[in-house]
């Protein structure tokens, strides 16, 4: 029997949409969310007897994985998301995810590994920069935090609070001269679009 608790309920809402659109599901679902508290949502008999039905679909792999993660079954969790990429591989929500996986086993390097993988792809999105940051700061790589803080300031167009995030980074990165003069770099382009702003 599996026991999800009011965060998981949550996931599922978010999710609510995506599933209506599977024919024969939609009741079952609907049943199933009856409480605000706790719920026994799924036996693991009725989870397998969906995804053996649709073992491919994605949508509803990615749920099972984020209610795994969510209940901190977190080898199960890396186990379904590792089919899911099997299935997709570099899936951009599939990656997320077992980066977070990843962040709550402990292993900071490898979840900021396969964030950096995909900031190629999607540089401009300050979400994933905040995340990349959040698990900079689980990790203690503390200039990669503010690095990271910054470029998302930098992307919602908060110049004032990336320049600060910038300047604390600079003060932290000791005597490397290569990682200095990065975040000069960043520092002056902040200080340049502050300067635009600001009609001077």
């Amino acid at each position: 029997e599996f026991v999800l608790d009011y965060k998981c309920l949550q996931i599922l809402a978010m999710k609510k949409q995506k599933l209506k659109g599977l024919v024969g599901y939609q009741a079952r679902y609907q049943k199933l969310i009856i409480k605000t508290e706790s719920i026994n949502f799924l036996t693991s008999d009725g989870m397998k007897s969906i995804l053996n039905t649709l073992p491919k679909n994605l949508s509803l792999n990615i749920t099972k994985t984020e209610i795994l993660l969510s209940g901190q079954r977190l080898d199960a969790a890396m186990n379904n998301i590792e089919q899911v990429l099997n299935i997709s591989p570099g899936n951009y929500p599939a990656s997320i995810i077992k980066a977070k996986i990843l962040s709550s086993k402990k292993e900071f390097i490898k979840a900021e590994e396969i964030l950096r993988d995909l900031l190629i792809r999607k540089n401009r999105d300050p979400g994933l920069w905040m995340q990349l940051s959040e698990i900079q700061r689980a990790g203690k790589n503390i200039v990669g935090y503010h690095l990271s803080r910054g470029e998302y300031y930098t992307l919602i167009g908060d110049f004032d609070n990336a320049l600060n995030q910038f300047q604390f980074a600079l003060s932290l990165s000791g005597n490397s001269f290569q990682t200095s003069e990065t975040i000069m770099t960043k520092i002056n382009l902040a200080k340049d679009r502050l300067s635009k702003r600001r009609g001077f």
